[in-house]
């Protein structure tokens, strides 16, 4: 009664169970083991028929499991001889299906399995584990492609404290990530920044926000010019961050600040050009159109015989053609240092004799309108120059102070001692200028010509010449006016060797 009480049991088991004698070699080794018995779960879970299965062996029932990768005779047989028991999982390639199965011996040479199939279990959990190794690897994939820009990636939460940023913020700022992780984005902007990047920052919470440049402040302190695109974080409809991509521009910036340096000098150099082909144009033909009018008159006399008055022809031809040749030479000297053309040769100057040459050269003029010249300049004062660019600087500050004054003034030129330097000054008691003119001086594009005293023409091309050519020798110019009260202008020479 009680074995078929047992029988029972195990026949209505939802657990797969069989009964088997293990078949052994003559030297004693698993080759095979046969079916005794098995319950109807059995069948369910293996897929094979008990009506005819009682008897046979296993490789009669599943041919070629002796080839299986695991080998169930041989684990089978173990315990069938040891008489012991073993628990264990693995899949049975001849019915593709996973089982746990226990395994005990209650006498040598015969054993009993109770099992469960876990395919599903098997399948999922495989599965899930693929999914999981597939998603490492695509997060291993990415994360290594975004360390690896040149770029910083970072997110930062709703109150803009940094939560996450890529290794190149070391590179490009020179701190490591966790020296930024749970700081402000603001931390690391340039001061004068911080407000417009407040504001950019409030953008990105309505998803209006533009690409933008600021400057960025590294770990050792230098200022970076960097360009940054970000995009709002949404969770559950709520705002909760910042995500985006920061890009070091500053060899950018660089060469946006030459090229606008170099846009500048060609335009600088397109003012000059037009300049000097309006001076060519109409300041220089003026005098040699007097030269050609009162040369026909002078012929004319001459032809009829008529020597009244040819003196005043005469010097009016001579006074144009000084007037020409003067600006010519301020044209070429122009042009010479322009074009780097002009040599430059230093050396240990009397600059007394210098100034007192440059005088001689215009005391004509001065005599002209009665202006009294003082050189007040020592004669052991010496200064290191070029002597050709100093007489053209000279005469020109001379020329122009005795243009600009009334008959019966005064122009004086005197010099200083200083640190390292020498200043030379020209006065006069003319005419003065209006501050705006004063701050115009000493550049092409400003028209700052105007006429003498007495007329006289003048272009400021003048003025031009002398400020690059004191500036030649690292010197400074500059001048100093009042309206109706004369001007003096300055500058600066070495005294010695630089």
């Amino acid at each position: 009664m009680q074995e078929t009480f047992y029988k029972e049991i195990i026949n209505h088991s939802p657990f797969g169970f069989a009964s088997h004698e293990l078949i052994t070699s003559k030297t004693g080794n698993p080759v095979d083991y046969k079916f005794l018995e098995a319950n109807e779960a059995f069948g369910r879970l293996t897929g094979i028929d008990i009506s005819t299965l009682i008897g046979k062996t296993v490789t009669e029932v599943l041919p070629g499991i002796e080839e299986s990768e695991f080998n169930w005779i041989d684990f089978y047989g173990d315990v069938a001889l040891h008489e012991n028991s073993k628990t264990f999982e693995e899949y049975s390639e001849q019915l593709d299906r996973w089982y746990k199965v226990h395994v005990f011996s209650h006498k040598k040479g015969f054993f009993s399995t109770m099992f469960v199939d876990i395919t599903k279990e098997k399948k999922d959990l495989i599965e899930r584990l693929d999914a999981e190794k597939s998603l490492q690897e695509s997060e291993a994939k990415y994360r290594k492609l975004i360390e690896n820009l040149n770029d910083i990636v970072y997110q930062t939460d709703a109150s803009m404290n940094i939560t996450f940023v890529t290794k190149n913020i070391e590179k490009i700022g020179g701190y490591k990530p966790k020296e930024v992780i749970g700081k402000r984005f603001t931390d690391f902007v340039h001061p004068e920044d911080l407000k417009e990047r407040a504001a950019q920052f409030q953008k990105v919470k309505s998803n209006s926000y533009q690409p933008v440049e600021y400057r960025y402040v590294t770990k050792s302190g230098k200022v970076i010019w960097v360009r940054t695109l970000a995009s709002p974080i949404i969770k559950e409809g709520k705002f909760s961050g910042v995500q985006g991509v920061l890009t070091n521009i500053t060899n950018l910036k660089d060469t946006e600040h030459e090229l606008r340096k170099v846009n500048r000098l060609l335009e600088k150099n397109n003012q000059e050009k037009d300049k000097f082909f309006s001076i060519i144009a109409h300041d220089l033909r003026s005098p040699f159109s007097s030269v050609f009018g009162f040369s026909e008159l002078l012929m004319d006399h001459i032809s009829r015989k008529d020597y009244d008055g040819i003196e005043e022809y005469v010097e009016l031809i001579l006074q144009s053609s000084k007037k020409s040749m003067e600006l010519l030479s301020n044209l070429m000297t122009w042009a010479r240092s322009k074009t780097g053309r002009m040599q430059f040769k230093p050396e240990e100057l009397d600059l007394f004799e210098i100034a007192n040459d440059s005088l001689s050269l215009l005391v004509e003029s001065a005599i002209q309108k009665s202006i009294q010249l003082n050189l007040e300049i020592k004669p052991d004062m010496s200064v290191f120059a070029d002597r050709a660019m100093m007489s053209t600087v000279l005469r020109n500050l001379i020329s122009n102070a005795i243009k600009f004054t009334h008959q019966h003034g005064t122009v004086k030129i005197t010099s200083k001692n200083e640190e390292n330097s020498t200043m030379v000054a020209v006065g006069d008691t003319g005419v003065g200028m209006s501050p705006d003119m004063v701050r115009n001086l000493f550049q092409l594009d400003k028209d700052t010509g105007r006429r003498g005293t007495n007329g006289e023409s003048s272009t400021g091309l003048g003025l031009v010449i002398c400020k690059e050519l004191v500036e030649k020798h690292s010197g400074k110019i500059w001048a100093e006016s009042r309206e109706g009260s004369g001007s003096t202008f300055y500058f600066t020479l070495p005294v010695e060797k630089t």
